[in-house]
C-alpha cells in the first residue's frame, strides 16, 4: 500500500466495518499501531513467514492453529471451522465471514482497499489544493 501525506492504512476495524454484514464471529484487537499493509492468501495450513500487519485470507479448513500465528496479524477466514477455540486467537484480529466463493471474497477485499486508497488520494489532493491557496493568499497579503 502506498504511503502519502496522510498515510492512510486499512485496519482490522475498517475491515470489520466493511464486512459487517458478512461477519459471523470475530476477535478484534483495537490498536492504533496495528495497520494492515496488504492481503496475502494462506493455503493448506501454511505458517511459514507470516508477519504482523498483514491480512491473511484462508478457508476454514486451512485455518492455522492460533499458536503459530504472529501477534498483530489479521486473519480473514471464510467460514467457521468445525472445532473452534476462539481463545487461541486472542493475540490477533480474526474475522470469520460467511462467504465461500474465494474469488468473490478476494474481489470484495480488493475493492475495500481500492475504496480507501481513492479516499486517501482525494484527501491528499484536497490538502494540497488548500496548501496552494493558503500560500497564494499569503503572497497577496505580503
Amino acid at each position: 500500500m502506498r504511503k502519502g501525506i496522510l498515510s492512510m492504512n486499512i485496519s482490522a476495524e475498517i475491515l470489520e466495518y466493511e464486512l459487517r454484514k458478512r461477519v459471523i464471529r470475530r476477535n478484534i484487537l483495537h490498536s492504533k499501531s496495528l495497520k494492515i499493509e496488504g492481503i496475502r492468501f494462506l493455503t493448506g495450513h501454511q505458517t511459514m513467514a507470516l508477519e504482523k500487519n498483514w491480512a491473511y485470507v484462508c478457508r476454514a479448513d486451512d485455518l492455522p492453529r492460533g499458536d503459530v500465528l504472529p501477534a498483530g496479524c489479521c486473519v480473514l477466514c471464510m467460514g467457521l471451522p468445525q472445532t473452534l477455540e476462539i481463545r487461541a486467537y486472542q493475540h490477533l484480529s480474526i474475522l470469520f465471514v460467511g462467504m465461500n466463493d474465494f474469488a468473490a471474497f478476494s474481489n470484495f477485499l480488493l475493492n475495500i482497499f481500492r475504496k480507501y486508497n481513492q479516499l486517501e488520494e482525494k484527501l491528499e489532493n484536497h490538502f494540497r489544493t488548500l496548501s496552494q491557496i493558503d500560500d497564494h493568499t499569503i503572497d497577496l497579503l505580503a
